[in-house]
């Protein structure tokens, strides 16, 4: 069962903060953004491990975005929204369970949310997904903001009551219901930004309700998850809608770990630096990290469940993660730009966020002659390899990203990281 997010609620507790967000402020942010909120009735208390489930699915889904276009969308700190009825008085208007009553549980929901600030239907900055714990609307409901395979925002998806508990059971030893909860987050989030169901879409001038790509896409397969895809036909373009699409500004870089000891760094800008979100695509598969603090001479660590001293990971620095199994850790952000590192005499663990591998001389060029010694640590051989400057021989030959690196500095020195890249940059 997968309890990963479940058993670091912390997680959640600085979503928790944007309680007392104002329902405009979300606004505020120009760039165009997934807004995440969670709806419950007045009198129905707030469920740490659905809302758990909620953030996990939402980044298991972000991270398979990222899979499918090669970008994947920013989204906002998560909201959450108190009604202003009663469970009761919910269930009188909306009859809360039987499947007819979906569209208008849909429509009263939204209706409330545009009503008090928290959705702007015009806004084309913003898609909305909902979370509603108090109760069922038939599970889920996307609705787009604009014409099919445009770029408008605007739209709202809804997931109910039922896909959070199917997340929150994790997968015991079938994770087809859990999967299919996935898939439905992330069919209607695909409505939401506009993308239709196959055999709906402007191109399909009258041919058969649903012909051979039906079966390949996300947009109605969604119980596949996470095998199905995106369609990228002339018909279909599901992938090239969403990679023209302003919401889809992030990029997605993965770093392969074995079992065992890995010393890896994060080859971006992450969007979220907290520990706990860096290492959330790792699921259980991972049992302690460790870094460095040159300046201390102290390490830091943390642990999955109980946190640690490690709170923070950014491009900068490196670290070590002990894994149970191989797996793949997913980072989520920017291209790091030129990044100054700084060192301190002495050993230092740093990151290395280039665009490119680089010989090891080249890459830390800034510092020419305040270091004397580079070591890495090869997870797949089990041994350590080594650069020292003048030597003629050298078992480490250069510097990539996603490792990390042990660098002896003589002195107290910045490191700059991708300044000729960027520079070169037209």
């Amino acid at each position: 069962m997968r309890r990963a997010v479940l058993a670091v609620v912390g997680l959640l507790s600085l979503a928790l903060l944007a309680f007392a967000t104002s329902p405009g402020s979300a606004a505020d942010d120009p760039r165009p953004t997934v807004r995440i909120l969670y709806f419950r009735a007045q009198d129905d208390p707030l469920d740490q491990a659905l809302l758990a489930a909620f953030e996990e699915g939402l980044t298991d889904v972000r991270l398979w975005y990222g899979r499918q276009v090669g970008k994947t969308f920013r989204f906002d700190i998560l909201i959450d929204v108190v009604g202003r009825k009663t469970v009761a008085a919910y269930c009188a208007d909306l009859g809360c369970q039987p499947a007819s009553e979906w569209g208008a549980a849909f429509r009263a929901v939204v209706a409330e949310l545009e009503e008090r600030g928290y959705v702007d239907r015009s806004d084309p900055h913003s898609v909305y997904i909902v979370a509603v714990q108090t109760y069922e609307i038939s599970s889920t409901m996307g609705d787009p903001g604009g014409p099919w395979f445009s770029s408008d925002g605007g739209g709202v998806s809804i997931v109910g009551r039922q896909v959070l508990l199917d997340i929150a059971a994790g997968c015991g030893d079938d994770c087809t219901v859990r999967n299919r909860a996935l898939g439905m987050i992330a069919h209607e989030l695909g409505h939401a930004f506009n993308l239709p169901h196959p055999h709906e879409d402007v191109y399909s001038q009258g041919r058969d309700p649903c012909d051979e790509h039906c079966s390949q896409t996300v947009m109605w397969a969604y119980p596949a998850y996470p095998a199905v895809g995106l369609l990228d036909t002339a018909e279909h373009p599901e992938k090239e809608a969403l990679r023209r699409s302003p919401f889809f500004s992030l990029d997605v870089r993965t770093v392969h770990l074995e079992a065992g000891w890995n010393l890896v760094s994060l080859p971006l800008r992450p969007e979220a630096a907290a520990a706990r979100s860096i290492l959330s695509s790792l699921q259980e598969q991972w049992d302690v990290v460790y870094a460095w603090n040159a300046r201390t001479s102290r390490w830091l660590s943390f642990f999955p469940g109980r946190g640690g001293t490690l709170d923070r990971l950014d491009e900068t620095r490196g670290f070590w993660v002990h894994m149970k199994r191989e797996a793949i850790l997913s980072v989520v952000g920017e291209p790091a730009g030129p990044v100054s590192i700084p060192l301190v005499a002495g050993w230092n663990l740093i990151g290395y966020p280039a665009d490119e591998p680089l010989p090891v001389a080249e890459a830390l060029a800034s510092i020419d002659g305040r270091y004397d010694a580079v070591y890495s640590w090869a997870a797949s051989a089990g041994s350590w390899r080594l650069y020292i400057p003048g030597l003629g021989f050298s078992t480490l030959q250069e510097m990539t990203p996603g490792r990390a690196y042990w660098v002896h500095a003589t002195s107290d020195a910045v490191l700059t990281v991708n300044e000729a890249a960027f520079s070169a940059s037209p």
